[in-house]
C-alpha cells in the first residue's frame, strides 16, 4: 500500500514538473514574440523616419533649384499686361512721347524693348514724328514697362464709318455715285483695290458686273471728308444675259 502511495506521489510530482516546464516554455515564447514585435515596430518607425527625412531633403533641394524659376512665375502673376495706341510727338535717345486719346505719355526705351515695323525689327532712330505706335507691356510696381512696339506710318485712329442704301446713278473705275434712299443728295464714293463687290447672295463679283440704276448697300469709311468704299453689295438680281 505504501508503495502504491509513493508511486502516486511520484507521478503527481512528475506531472507538476512537466506542467511547470510547459508553462515556462510558453511564457518564454510569449516574451520572445513580444520582444520581436517591439523590435519590428521600432525598425518600421526608424525606416519611416528615414524615408520622411529623405523625402523632405529632396523637396528642399528641388525648391532650391527652382527658386529663381518660381520667383519669375510669381513675378509674372503679379505683373499686369497693358497696351495702348498713340501718335509720336517727340523722340529722344531714351524715350518716346506719344499722344493717346486720354493723355500724352512718355515711354522709356531700353534694350529690352522690341521695335517692329512691317514685321521687321528696327531701331529707335527709324521711328519718325507722326508715326503711330501700338505699345505693349506690363505694369510693375505701378510703373508701365514697355516690351514691344509696333510702328505704322499710317494713322491707327479709328475712322468714321459711312453706310448707305441707294441707287447707283454712275459707276466708273475709281468712283461711283449713289443717291441714298434717305433723300440725301448724290454722294461720290471712291473705289480702290481694297474695295470688294458682292451680289445679292453675298457671292464675290467684279466691279464691271455692276450696272447703273442698281440698288446697292455701300459700306465705306470717311477719311477727312473723302468716302472710300470697303464693300459694295447690290440688292437686285444680276441679269447674266
Amino acid at each position: 500500500m505504501q508503495v502504491v502511495t509513493q508511486m502516486i506521489k511520484m507521478k503527481n510530482n512528475l506531472f507538476r514538473f512537466l506542467l511547470s516546464l510547459t508553462l515556462i516554455a510558453s511564457l518564454s515564447l510569449s516574451v520572445v514574440s513580444l520582444v520581436s514585435a517591439e523590435e519590428s515596430v521600432v525598425l518600421d518607425a526608424s525606416l519611416s523616419s528615414k524615408t520622411t527625412q529623405k523625402l523632405k531633403e529632396r523637396i528642399e533641394k528641388i525648391v532650391e533649384e527652382k527658386k529663381e524659376q518660381i520667383k519669375g512665375i510669381i513675378s509674372n502673376l503679379d505683373a499686369t499686361k497693358q497696351g495702348f495706341i498713340g501718335e509720336v510727338q517727340r523722340i529722344s535717345e531714351e524715350a518716346i512721347t506719344v499722344k493717346t486719346n486720354q493723355a500724352t505719355r512718355i515711354i522709356p526705351i531700353t534694350e529690352d524693348v522690341e521695335i517692329l515695323k512691317d514685321g521687321k525689327e528696327i531701331v529707335l532712330s527709324d521711328i519718325a514724328v507722326e508715326n503711330w505706335l501700338v505699345i505693349m507691356g506690363i505694369i510693375e510696381d505701378d510703373t508701365f514697362k514697355p516690351l514691344r512696339i509696333l510702328v505704322s506710318g499710317e494713322t491707327l485712329r479709328p475712322r468714321p464709318s459711312y453706310i448707305t442704301i441707294g441707287n447707283i446713278s454712275a459707276i466708273e473705275r475709281y468712283e461711283l455715285t449713289v443717291t441714298p434712299r434717305s433723300g440725301e443728295e448724290e454722294t461720290a464714293i471712291t473705289l480702290n483695290s481694297k474695295t470688294s463687290y458682292e451680289d445679292l447672295n453675298g457671292e464675290e463679283i467684279n466691279r464691271t458686273d455692276i450696272e447703273e440704276d442698281t440698288q446697292a448697300l455701300i459700306i465705306a469709311f470717311d477719311d477727312d471728308g473723302e468716302k472710300i468704299a470697303k464693300r459694295v453689295r447690290i440688292l437686285t438680281i444680276i441679269d447674266e444675259e
